[in-house]
């Protein structure tokens, strides 16, 4: 009886290791696919600020584009 129990221990425990690593591995992928979308994200913002940053600048006496807005 104690060497099944010890033979089932050693399965289980091997079964729990492949499971941990599999875990691990989706979390990291699923943690870098999220970030990778959030730096897409941010550079489309940066991008965006940028493009209004040119037109402010370009609009001259008018205020630019937010400044002309505001009045």
């Amino acid at each position: 009886m104690i060497e099944e129990c010890r033979e089932h221990h050693g399965k289980a425990y091997k079964a729990i290791d492949q499971m941990m690593m599999k875990l691990e591995e989706a979390v990291l992928e699923d943690s870098q696919n999220r970030l990778a979308d959030l730096k897409q994200d941010m550079g489309t913002c940066m991008n965006m600020m940028s493009m209004m940053d040119r037109m402010d600048s370009g609009m001259g006496e008018m205020g630019g584009m937010r400044g002309g807005m505001a009045a």
